[in-house]
């Protein structure tokens, strides 16, 4: 008990949140613990042998990085401003390229600095990022600060239709997307 107990400590301030919303669910006969695993929730069941199984009960999105309003609003202007038109998918995947450069050790470490590091989106290049984002791009930037990837972990994507770029047509092909191409 004391090693399951340490996994329920792991994140006091969580686990403190997500106990009294959960207790009305535990039947305190059969669940003895209610354990908190990466962003999944889990009730532990015993049986009459002493047995334990993890059951899932619900799963918790986190925001991958905490990232402040403006931060926010320049990741949904950059998704507006490359990828207004794109269906959701779309647009959540422009996002986590940001997002996947952030987390890149060949990439800057904010948002800001990715989105703004030199010749690296077209939309800051022809002042497109100064445009308002709608409703849809805000829901995407949030998607993606979620840690959504429908680009699959892609740190580029292009418009092979318009792209003129030789370089970035040898980049790996990851996943193709509406009108863009993921790479890496």
């Amino acid at each position: 008990m004391p090693g399951k107990i340490a996994l329920l400590c792991g994140l006091p301030a969580l686990c403190l949140m997500i106990l009294p919303l959960c207790w009305g669910w535990v039947e305190p006969a059969s669940r003895t613990l209610i354990q908190q695993h990466s962003l999944d929730i889990y009730l532990m069941e015993t049986d009459d042998d002493g047995g334990s199984a993890a059951q899932p009960l619900a799963s918790i999105e986190l925001p991958r990085v905490s990232v402040s309003q403006e931060e926010r609003d320049l990741l949904a202007r950059v998704i507006y401003a490359e990828a207004r038109g794109e269906a959701f998918e779309g647009q959540v995947a422009v996002g986590a390229v940001v997002m996947n450069r952030v987390d890149d050790p060949q990439f800057p470490d904010t948002i800001r600095e990715v989105i703004y590091q030199k010749g690296q989106f077209s939309a800051v290049l022809d002042r497109q990022i100064l445009l308002e984002p709608d409703a849809l791009a805000y829901q995407a930037a949030e998607a993606a600060l979620a840690g959504q990837d429908p680009s699959e972990g892609a740190l580029f994507y292009y418009n092979p239709r318009v792209a003129q770029d030789r370089w970035i047509r040898t980049r790996q092909i990851v996943k193709e997307i509406g009108n863009h191409t993921f790479s890496l």
